[in-house]
């Protein structure tokens, strides 16, 4: 590929827009062939630039970029894009897609071609199908056709476009038989000069085309070199071949043509015909014709039969074709082609026939027409149907009207029990949209006016979360979101009869009638405690349940016992969990108990939903079996699955049944024989041919699979697992109850998916399975503990998952589920053989379930619309999902499903594999729960509007929370906000930083703290020695320089001179006068940052108490210097004074004391108590501290000021004095030294590249120390190096 040659440079003259497109596809191609689309933009930019030309070059060179883009590929393509594409009028282009008609010659696919293109640059959005159909309808130039279309209902492109391409084959085909009739086709007329008419039937009439050009003298047309449709053909009037009746030059007397002679050609009419590219829900028989098996539409309204000659070729043996003159009608009124027509021995049920079938040359359904039907007996007319009057029911029903009104309240309360191990859980009120809180409110005063709920302020140990669904009438169904209350319910296990007993009772029964109660759960009312355990949280105050509501996992035992306990002891009446059963030997029995039920239904303040009730009937089916006058037989719905499985079409689908028949296999006897013929098909080198004997072994083995031994009848007492699967197509399941430690079926159940449904993502569509299994074995399984088995592993995280943050289709189908109390396992693909099989097979009679897609895209719908997001903004994020190649590669991974691990993820999309269980995409956007991912383009967009209130880093996290996903969207806030120079001078101060001690020193007066103050006026010098803490106070006159140092040297020379003096940074201190007498005196002078007095924090403590005693002695009249000694003389936490650590002796003061005590002898345990007293000072303080990260030499940082406490002095790091303190530089020139807690890097010069990755901010305690005090050795640095975090500490929420 490396030699490939480059495309040729773009070309500037001409369609510029046009050149540009095709160059740009030529590019992207060529980038690809020499595996350069993974290379550095740098590198694609390179190759761009080097193959676009010099034109091209120069306008490169003139475009304007900002910094750093001039070598982006997308930036260059997209200035390029708005160079050579100028802007569109709209209203011009809609106009000239309004105005494209079909041209001609032009077939129905390039002009549906041209339409797309056109309707590109028209903005028609959602409408461009819908428009492109209507062109295609008014466009068209056959008014037949156009016709044909406007009688279609339901007519969408993909129909009309068929449509329209079986007229153009049939057209053709017409035509090309037409040239092969013999007919006069040309006269010659007498002379020089000979005039020959060519007659054709153009695309638009019948019109007649002259020409004078030389036609082709063997078949009389104008076609290409060596294109001649006569070639191979044989003349009808010398039997000759290569050439046409109408051009034969062989001599037949008479010469003249006095007569044409007339066949008589008989016409048909065929209702339709189509091509088999797909199921439909029609009648289609499979029927053996010459020991071939072909499937036959049953059609009433052929007056022929059909059949294909792909199926034509199967028959063995196979008939003679024989011409024939029959013309065959579509319903648009156009010609059929035929090839021929042959009789062949058709056998069904035992019997043959022998049947005419017109073979047609295309790939089409066969057909079986009206007088085969009849003569098979495959329909019968029925002129007449008898309907039993009810008359009667409706009288009985209207005297017990009351029963259908309102809402009932049976006797009696119910008590949920809870274990008390499990610890009570309170959520907080889910947040509803502002949209449907006003109907939340009236749905809410409703139940209350029912007495369903009540308001409650106390307080209660269970709350749970509110979840609202829609409904068709657009009013609100509120339910509780219970599982973690589900986990804590002891449930009550009520003893269902067997199946044995059950159909004992209906020995003799003729009539029946099934009454269902409406709102059945709300009819029971709950006790207090009950009451409280069922409170929900709303957006007006907490609520709780009156009655049981939905989705309490002892509800359906409850409720089952309660009506069982009122019917039991009625003859002739049973309940199963939702109905009851009524029925009788005769019709008057029956009646007279069905009254006596009504009645105990009035006294027991039990209402009923007239709909769903069935009264006098003579057939009902009850726990999984039809009960009728004639018996109990099983209800074929529980194996309908299997008995309309699809016959298979390939090897694999042979493979996929016989591994779901092996699964049962000690159940069936003699089973590999049985399943030989089928076998043998699964072989290699063995032509795929369906057979009698297949057809044989294959409904043998599916009669096998619906009765006993493999088929059981359903046991109440027995452990259940629903087995369900989704495939791209269908759902399937199988019931199944064990016995012997083995499970066995006992009901099947398929369907296809719905269209909308076939666009959900897997998780989806296999939690869907699991809500049609539960729906369609819902008599079996309500109210029992059910184990589902699937082999899709993420849902099992979802069952434990709140209910908010599942994906909102499978929030909808969670609501449905929450009646059944299941345990959802999982098991490997290889070993789920039924519901696999049934899934790829699904029963084509039963259909789609639109109703349950409609509610679940209602859900949807009605949450979607109901968030805080305009329509424009959502069509902008759609836009935007269908540009960004990582969004498409995302939606692609969700509609077909995640891989097995995260190794097999595309690295582009395995960001989102944490949170694979929550994303779905619905109309062209990515959920995650209910909040919207944002593709890359518009990150930055969505960042600015968080921070647009320039709220702080947690408030603009919780903003981002609440409709908005993208990975690392946690750091990427807080990038933003720290990058905000408004926020950063108005931030608030840094927090503290933990306590770092002064080093206790090893003897008196080693270390003093040195400070000035005022009190009344008066300046005052204070030394503090940080060993014994004794305080030495000294009257300034003036604070200058001079006075301070002789007092300090008044001082010293008292108790020594001490190794280190600490001070703040005053004018007094930074002196050369007190530099030159720290050097002549000896000593260490160490500062303190300005700012920052908690660094001399002893001295400071000293002040304080210094000042106290001054203003208290001031105020009693006391004298200062007295309580100066008595404090000096007081002992301290390890039980010495200051004047008894710093002299070695007490003093003596105002209380009397021995002359024993005025000796000292402590300092080692004193070290030891204050070492101690750090130690635990420490440990307190650095609860709420954390370490700020040291600076570097000539970073940008920002300073406190501290006179208007905001962070708008800007400078550079020039050196660190001490371990917290720093010298700044400010950006005026002026130097200034700061404690690391009154500077923070400035992030505002600093934009990333990119959206930042996330990571995690490591935050630990550890010691405060004062700048000056700290041992080289203990010094904390953190590491230079670049850090990337685990990536279970990262956030992706």
């Amino acid at each position: 590929m490396e030699k490939l040659q480059p495309p040729p440079s773009l070309q500037l003259s001409g369609n510029l827009a046009e050149n540009w497109k095709r160059f740009k596809q030529r590019f992207e191609v060529y980038l690809a062939a020499i595996g350069a689309d993974e290379k550095s933009d740098k590198m694609k930019t390179c190759i761009l630039l080097h193959i676009i030309g010099e034109e091209a070059l120069e306008i490169y060179n003139n475009f304007q970029f900002d910094q750093g883009e001039h070598m982006k590929l997308d930036v260059i393509l997209d200035k390029f894009e708005r160079y050579c594409i100028p802007k569109r009028n709209v209203t011009f282009e809609r106009h000239k897609f309004f105005t494209c008609i079909q041209k001609q010659g032009e077939t129905i696919d390039q002009y549906v071609t041209e339409l797309r293109t056109r309707s590109k640059t028209c903005e028609f959005g959602e409408l461009t199908e819908s428009l492109i159909k209507d062109r295609i309808v008014c466009g068209i130039p056959d008014n037949a056709l156009r016709e044909r279309l406007l009688r279609e209902l339901d007519l969408d492109l993909e129909k009309t476009v068929r449509i329209c391409r079986a007229a153009e084959t049939i057209k053709v085909q017409v035509k090309e038989m037409c040239n092969e009739v013999n007919a006069v086709h040309v006269l010659n007329k007498k002379g020089k000069n000979k005039m020959q008419l060519n007659t054709e039937e153009n695309k638009s009439g019948n019109k007649t085309i002259y020409s004078t050009k030389q036609a082709c003298g063997r078949c009389g047309s104008h076609h290409a070199p060596r294109q001649c449709p006569a070639y191979n053909k044989v003349c009808k009037k010398c039997g000759k071949n290569n050439h046409f009746a109408r051009c034969c030059k062989s001599q037949v007397k008479p010469s003249q043509v006095h007569t044409v002679e007339e066949t008589e050609v008989e016409e048909f009419y065929i209702d339709a015909l189509t091509e088999v590219n797909g199921r439909r829900k029609e009648w289609i028989l499979p029927v053996q014709v010459n020991n071939a098996i072909i499937s036959f539409k049953l059609d009433t309204g052929a007056q022929v039969n059909i059949m294909p000659e792909n199926e034509y070729r199967k028959l063995q043996p196979r008939p003679s074709l024989q011409e024939t003159e029959i013309k065959i009608t579509g319903y648009s009124g156009m010609q059929i082609p035929v090839t021929g027509q042959c009789v062949a021995c058709v056998k069904y049920k035992n019997k043959k026939y022998s049947l005419v079938f017109v073979v047609v040359p295309k790939r089409v359904q066969a057909i079986l027409g009206l007088s085969a039907c009849e003569k098979m007996n495959l329909i019968e007319r029925v002129l007449t149907i008898n309907i039993e009057d009810n008359t009667e029911y409706e009288a009985l029903l209207q005297k017990y009207s009351d029963l259908f009104l309102g809402l009932g309240c049976l006797p009696g309360e119910h008590k949920i029990i809870t274990d008390k191990n499990v610890s009570p859980v309170i959520h907080p009120c889910r947040k509803v949209p502002f949209a449907l809180k006003e109907k939340l409110a009236e749905e809410l005063d409703r139940m209350e006016s029912l007495q369903v709920i009540k308001k409650i302020n106390e307080p209660t140990e269970w709350v749970n979360s509110l979840v609202i669904v829609e409904k068709k009438d657009g009013k609100l169904r509120i339910c509780l979101d219970p599982r973690d209350l589900n986990r804590a319910i002891k449930r009550e296990h009520f003893k269902l009869p067997t199946r044995e007993e059950i159909m004992a009772q209906f020995a003799n029964a003729k009539y029946f009638s099934k009454l269902d109660a409406s709102s059945g759960f709300w009819q029971l009312k709950l006790d207090e405690s009950s009451s409280k355990l069922c409170t929900f949280n709303t957006p007006f105050g907490r609520y709780q349940f009156l009655r049981l509501p939905f989705g309490i996992a002892s509800a359906p035992e409850v409720y089952h016992k309660t009506i069982h306990m009122i019917f039991e002891h009625f003859d002739g009446v049973d309940t199963s969990m939702d109905d009851i059963i009524v029925w009788g030997s005769s019709k008057e029995e029956h009646d007279e108990r069905l009254k006596k039920v009504l009645d105990a239904t009035r006294t027991a303040n039990l209402k009923l939903n007239k709909g769903k009730c069935l009264v006098g009937v003579q057939e009902l089916t009850f726990l999984g079996d039809i009960l009728s006058s004639e018996g109990v037989k099983p209800d074929k719905s529980k194996v309908s699955a299997i008995e309309n499985m699809p016959r298979p079409q390939c090897k694999k689908d042979i493979q996929r049944f016989i591994g779901m028949v092996n699964y049962q296999a000690k159940f069936i006897p003699n089973l590999s024989n049985i399943l030989a013929p089928l076998r043998q098909l699964t072989e290699k080198n063995v032509e795929w041919t369906w057979n009698y004997e297949q057809e044989t072994a294959w409904n043998e083995v599916k009669k096998l699979l619906i009765k006993e031994p493999v088929l059981k009848f359903y046991d109440p007492h027995k452990p259940i697992k629903i087995s369900s699967d989704a495939s791209q197509s269908g759902l399937g399941a199988v019931l199944l109850q064990k016995h012997d430690e083995t499970w066995q079926p006992v009901a099947y159940a398929s369907r296809s998916l719905t269209g909308a449904e076939t666009r959900y993502a897997q998780i989806e569509k296999e939690l869907l399975s699991i809500t049609f299994a539960c729906e369609r074995f819902h008599q079996f399984v309500s109210g029992q503990a059910i184990m589902i088995e699937t082999d899709h592993k993420p849902l099992l995280a979802l069952f434990k998952k709140p209910l908010n943050d599942c994906p909102l289709r499978i929030q909808r189908m969670m609501i449905k589920l929450q009646r059944y109390t299941l345990q959802v396992t999982f098991t490997p693909g290889r070993w789920m053989f039924t519901a696999d099989t049934l899934s790829r097979a699904v029963d084509e009679k039963y259909g789609h379930e639109e109703k349950s897609s409609e509610v679940i895209e209602a859900y949807v719908d009605m949450v979607i619309k109901a968030m805080p997001v305009s329509d424009s903004k959502t069509q902008l994020i759609r836009t935007e999902t269908a540009k960004d190649e990582v969004m498409q590669m995302l939606k692609e991974v969700i509609v077909q499903g995640w891989p097995e691990n995260k190794h097999n993820c595309n690295p582009q999309v395995s960001d989102y594999w944490n949170c694979r269980a929550e994303l779905t995409v619905v109309d062209g956007i990515i959920y995650k729960g209910c909040k919207i991912v944002i593709p890359l383009s518009l990150r930055k967009q969505m960042l600015q509007k968080i921070h647009e209130g320039h709220l702080g880093i947690e408030k603009c996290k919780k903003r981002a929370r609440e409709v908005m996903y993208w990975p690392k969207i946690n750091q990427d806030v807080s990038n933003e906000v720290e990058r905000c120079s408004v926020c950063l001078k108005y931030r608030p101060s840094n927090p503290s930083e933990p306590l770092s001690p002064h080093p206790v020193p090893e003897r008196p007066y080693e270390k003093v703290g040195v400070d000035l103050f005022t009190c009344h006026g008066k300046d005052f010098l204070m030394v503090t020695d940080y060993f014994s803490a004794y305080p030495e106070v000294c009257a300034l006159n003036t604070t200058n320089s001079e006075t301070v140092i002789k007092c300090l040297k008044a001082v010293f020379s008292r108790y020594g001179v001490p190794n280190v003096v600490f001070s703040d940074n005053g004018p007094q201190f930074t002196s050369l006068h007190f530099k030159n007498f720290a050097k002549e005196w000896d000593f260490v002078h160490q500062t303190s940052s300005p700012n920052y007095p908690q660094s001399n924090g002893l001295v400071e403590r000293s002040i304080h108490t210094i000042k106290h005693l001054m203003k208290k002695s001031k105020e009693s009249g006391s004298d200062f210097y007295k309580s100066l000694l008595i404090y000096r003389s007081t002992p301290l936490e390890h039980g010495a004074s200051p004047a008894q650590l710093l002299m070695g002796r007490r003093l003596r003061s105002n209380l009397p004391m021995k002359q024993t005590l005025l000796k000292s002898g402590m300092e080692d345990k004193v070290r030891k108590v204050k070492e101690n007293i750090n130690r635990k000072q420490k440990i307190y303080f650095d609860r709420g501290t954390r370490i700020l990260p040291e600076l570097e030499i000539g970073e940008e940082v920002r300073i406190k000021d501290s006179s208007t406490n905001t962070w708008n002095l800007q400078g550079a790091v020039k050196e660190q004095i001490d371990p917290r303190s720093y010298i700044v530089e400010t950006s005026d020139g002026t130097v200034l030294r700061r404690n690391r807690r009154d500077i923070v890097v400035d992030k505002t010069s600093k934009e990333p590249s990119k959206v930042s990755t996330e990571t995690v901010e490591m935050t630990t305690s550890t010691s405060r120390m004062s700048e000056s005090g700290r041992d080289s050795s203990e010094t904390l640095r953190r590491s230079s190096r670049v850090k990337q975090p685990p990536t279970r500490l990262i956030e992706t929420c």
